[in-house]
């Protein structure tokens, strides 16, 4: 279950900490924390930080390692942009190339006005080794920003309170300890109600029974959620609801 900053994330491993051997042909560099992007002519300053900022982001987010410089270069390539970056061979050749044309889409999407964006992967002198030409693809339904906690990983809807987040994963893994990843998505519902679904498999969905899904709801609802009404639904694995239960508190009183 991988969102486009899931996406970014995986694929930002991919960079070398190498420092680049000083070059003039580079061009010119910005810098955004431990991500550095090298423009030439075509390329905005703007357009540089932009993606320098971006990009180092994603990698707060998804919790990567950021205290170890990771270079991209931007060209402008006739009506398209080469985003190039520099990369681990070994780590690259264990992903599909969809990964790459996702990852073009997004850029383009959200750098650079829906011009088309090719990636290439390049070694610590920015010399290519492989190259993903612009292709239209379908980017992946985002779930939303991610906690995890042992096997147990909550996305979460913008607005929403990240310390509670927070807490709710921290209950679900101890209340839990599942031996595997299960995910959860936390959201806003009515008024002064939240709104809790877990992935389950679809054979498997008449084993969690009411009074489960009511206890587990209790708890949310006191050690989380102060007492609020929840609305726990269980769904696929692209969080579409198979069942909803509807717990409120003060009918269970």
């Amino acid at each position: 279950m991988q969102s486009i900053k899931q996406v970014f994330g995986i694929l930002l491993t991919l960079l070398l900490s190498v420092a680049l051997l000083s070059c003039d042909s580079y061009g010119k560099k910005v810098k955004s924390g431990h991500v550095e992007v090298y423009y030439k002519e075509g390329i905005s300053k703007e357009s540089a930080e932009k993606t320098a900022q971006w990009l180092e982001q994603v990698d707060k987010t998804e919790n990567n390692n950021t205290t170890e410089t990771k270079s991209i270069q931007l060209l402008k390539n006739g009506e398209q942009i080469d985003f190039r970056m520099v990369a681990n061979k070994d780590r690259v050749a264990k992903l599909e190339a969809d990964v790459f044309y996702i990852m073009g889409n997004a850029i383009s999407e959200e750098l650079f006005n829906n011009k088309p964006v090719n990636v290439i992967l390049t070694d610590n002198k920015f010399v290519t080794f492989k190259t993903f030409p612009y292709k239209k693809m379908e980017i992946p339904a985002s779930f939303g920003e991610k906690i995890t906690n042992g096997n147990v990983e909550v996305y979460y809807a913008d607005g929403m309170d990240i310390a509670n987040t927070k807490k709710l994963a921290n209950l679900l893994e101890t209340e839990m300890t599942p031996s595997n990843t299960i995910s959860f998505q936390f959201s806003k519902g009515a008024t002064d109600s939240y709104i809790v679904k877990m992935v389950v498999q679809q054979d498997k969905i008449d084993q969690v029974t009411d009074a489960l899904l009511e206890e587990i709801c209790s708890k949310i609802s006191q050690r989380v959620l102060t007492g609020a009404s929840i609305e726990f639904q269980l769904t696929d694995d692209e969080f579409k609801t198979l069942r909803k239960y509807n717990y409120n508190p003060a009918a269970t009183n």
